[in-house]
């Protein structure tokens, strides 16, 4: 009997899960107008002027799935980087096997229309997941746990991450975390190679896979509670499952990491000594850290003209801002918030210190540490780490646990209702409230519909790109399918913003491209050697204001080019949007020196001149 009761409320557990599923599916084709296959490939944005790292992460998809690279081995990529070869290997990237499954599904589908639906897959993942967690391992009632889903899995901040952060935007396992700290708090003792012990080396494992902004509120949290449990129970036993969690995490870590290591060790040359972390301004920690009023700061999409006000006057008048209303908690996780906080008061006005959530301390920590100002920055401040400097995407796990708090304590409270109702008026209850939250949530967290102005924008920006790509291949050809035309970019640039474009500006011919061998992407030593060259190229450039215009130097830029043509570069690559006068007067000065303009795109900010004959 006991059985049968299980697999009961599983399938009940399953139904529901997939009513949720369906939910969110159809929420965000609604929101993105996902509708048509035409539509499911054009991307939300494209080449964007701040948030803008959307152009790389799909050159990674895209040159995973081309050079058929394997997780945790080095990744070369023979169409980047001319004159050599470019590559990932440079920097570390915990996300290999997230990245590799990214590339499997943009194989399968294409590459834009695979990212529209991996950001669905991260959306319903995070909301099954929440509900499956909350539902058995929290025991909260299936209403509440379904809410909780719904809210988790459309979260304000999933929203603003996507499509420039895919694996921010993959949000799913976190509502392990949780779960792990809870088993050590209560000092749950278990035997190694017990069900438990298994349960927490997978989580421990699946998490030094993923993100290192997770990987790392997950590791101090387990820190702390485990020296927490340590002082009370006044032994170091409570230590024993951080320590093994943590050396599970690390292994993970450097698994995925192992092939930057060696790489590193063994190209030193290539490298340099450009550090395997790459570090930012410490202005960053305070433009981006974590603030307490994001939490209550509508995003610029929301559905009400006065929230969207709202929020569009809160980010003009401040200078330290959010990423596009990631920390929005919504206003359901507000009153969840609002809901813990009052129970941690309480409990304290009452002297019952035991009785604040465990979910209160675990934000509390959460706040101390990456709030503007707090323990994140000073740490920065005597060592120079940054790079945990965007601390406002801790929000999404400060929602995650007033949302857990929530569900326990509805799930409690509704106990004692339940007892005085017959079942039918209960079931009847449930489900209404179901149905007026959920339309609450999808009121509140769903961006409004992309309108068709911006669709049809996006769509234009990529066919530009596309056609401008294929005249290059069609104008650059050549009998031998094994050499690949060597294209110089221009401006050089090195991953980060440059000449008021995007940092990852200058990968948007290689998304289009089979035949083409572009110079982003080169190693250290080679991308010096390139911005030597674009100094000789401009050295001397006079600027005339009044006409726009600027005096190139014939001597300098014959000197670059001849230069670029004994390295084998078969065309420059130039994009008008860098230079103030549209690159007009260095067109105009290799047409003079003898060099043809191939090819321009058709919204005119980028063009190619060919060097060899």
């Amino acid at each position: 009997m006991q059985k049968e009761e299980c697999f009961k409320e599983r399938e009940k557990l399953v139904g529901k899960a997939v009513i949720l599923c369906v939910i969110i599916f159809t929420a965000w084709c609604a929101a993105f107008g996902k509708w048509t296959t035409e539509s499911w490939s054009i991307p939300a944005v494209y080449d964007e002027p701040i948030y803008s790292d959307f152009i790389g992460s799909a050159a990674v998809f895209k040159s995973i799935n081309e050079e058929g690279m394997v997780p945790f081995c080095w990744k070369t990529v023979h169409n980047l980087g001319a004159p050599g070869v470019g590559g990932w290997n440079r920097f570390p990237t915990p996300e290999e096997v997230q990245f590799a499954f990214f590339a499997f599904v943009c194989r399968l589908t294409g590459l834009f229309a695979g990212i529209n639906i991996l950001i669905c897959i991260g959306h319903v993942a995070a909301g099954i997941t929440f509900f499956y967690v909350a539902a058995k391992g929290f025991r909260v009632a299936w209403p509440f746990a379904f809410l909780g889903g719904l809210a988790f899995g459309l979260a304000p901040y999933q929203f603003a991450q996507q499509p420039h952060h895919l694996s921010c935007q993959y949000v799913w396992y976190l509502p392990f975390f949780p779960l792990v700290w809870r088993w050590l708090a209560d000092g749950e003792k278990y035997t190694f190679w017990s069900k438990r012990f298994w349960q927490i080396v997978a989580i421990s494992f699946i998490t030094g896979l993923q993100n290192p902004y997770y990987t790392n509120i997950f590791c101090q949290l387990v820190v702390v509670v485990g020296l927490v449990r340590t002082w009370k129970d006044q032994s170091w036993s409570g230590m024993k499952s951080p320590a093994i969690i943590l050396i599970t995490v690390a292994f993970a870590f450097l698994l995925s990491n192992l092939d930057t290591l060696t790489y590193r060790i063994s190209s030193s040359s290539d490298v340099g000594d450009e550090p395997i972390i790459g570090q930012r301004e410490y202005k960053w920690m305070d433009v981006y850290g974590l603030k307490m009023v994001d939490w209550f700061i509508p995003p610029v999409t929301h559905h009400s003209d006065e929230f969207l006000l709202f929020g569009r006057q809160h980010r003009v008048a401040s200078v330290l801002n959010d990423e596009e209303g990631s920390g929005y908690l919504g206003l359901f996780g507000i009153s969840c918030f609002f809901l813990l906080l009052s129970m941690s008061i309480q409990s304290m006005i009452k002297e019952q210190v035991k009785n604040v959530p465990l979910e209160a301390w675990w934000i509390l920590w959460i706040v101390l540490m990456f709030t503007t100002g707090g323990m994140n920055a000073i740490i920065a401040s005597f060592t120079g780490l940054t790079l945990f400097r965007t601390a406002v995407r801790y929000s999404v796990v400060v929602l995650l646990l007033v949302l857990l708090n929530a569900g326990k304590f509805l799930t409690s409270s509704q106990f004692n209702v339940d007892e005085k109702l017959p079942v039918a008026l209960q079931n009847l209850v449930k489900t209404t409230m179901v149905i007026a939250g959920s339309a609450f949530i999808l009121w509140d967290q769903l961006p409004r519909s992309l309108t068709e102005k911006r669709v049809t924008h996006v769509a234009y920006e990529i066919q530009s790109d596309k056609k401008f790509v294929e005249s290059m291949e069609q104008a650059l050809a050549v009998d031998d399918n094994s050499q690949h035309p060597m294209i110089f970019q221009l401006p050089v640039m090195d991953g980060t913003s440059s000449s008021g474009l995007p940092p990852s500006s200058h990968y948007r011919p290689y998304l289009y491209s089979t035949t083409l061998h572009f110079s982003q992407g080169a190693h250290e030593s080679v991308l010096r050697d390139q911005k030597k060259l674009e100094k000789l190229m401009f050295r001397g450039a006079e600027k005339i204001e009044a006409g726009e215009t600027m005096v190139l130097y014939r001597k300098n830029v014959e000197l670059a080019i001849n230069e670029l043509i004994a390295m084998g570069f078969d065309a420059i690559y130039i994009n008008r949007q860098a230079y103030f006068d549209h690159a007009r007067a260095l067109q105009e000065m290799l047409g003079e020196i003898g060099f043809e303009t191939i090819c321009e795109s058709d919204r005119g900010d980028l063009l190619c001149v060919r060097l060899q004959p």
